[in-house]
């Protein structure tokens, strides 16, 4: 187990899993480009806020598909076991739905635990995102083929 008190030890780990990710200046979040580039992705990064290392992925909605999504929101958190999901509606930007995994890391983490959270996330999210995709529910600026999605989404299984 390594006590993880920065973000340092986390993209070392994803140099080692070969995930592609970049440091932006705007933020202490490793964002993790392989991702992004998938259909429907908007963001998706890696985060440590005190003990609590959270990866979250965003997908942009379409404003019409709010109401749709608050009514189907209960079902997606039952088929997500181990991901979190909620809406991100504000006034100042595009509404989102957000898939987070939080870990508490304050005793310890081992790379073992770091990949299998990363993956559970992805394949949870991706997912999802692929049926709302598919369901025209996403504001997507992306056009990938799917040969790339498949490609990208699997990297860890």
């Amino acid at each position: 187990m390594i006590i993880i008190s920065d973000l340092s030890t986390i993209a070392q780990w994803l140099k080692k899993l070969n995930v592609e990710f970049y440091q932006c200046d705007n933020c202490a979040a490793l964002h993790l480009s392989y991702l992004q580039k998938i259909e429907g992705v908007h963001d998706a990064k890696i985060e440590l806020i005190d003990d609590i290392l959270i990866t979250s992925i965003e997908a942009e909605i379409k404003s019409s598909a709010i109401i749709s999504l608050l009514s189907e929101l209960s079902q997606i958190n039952k088929s997500t076991f181990l991901t979190k999901v909620y809406l991100d509606v504000n006034d100042n930007n595009e509404p989102k739905i957000v898939f987070s995994y939080a870990m508490h890391v304050a005793e310890g983490l081992t790379f073992n635990q770091f990949s299998l959270s990363l993956a559970s996330l992805e394949e949870e999210a991706l997912q999802v995102i692929s049926e709302l995709y598919n369901c025209d529910l996403l504001n997507s600026n992306n056009h990938l083929s799917d040969e790339v999605h498949f490609q990208t989404s699997n990297i860890f299984h």
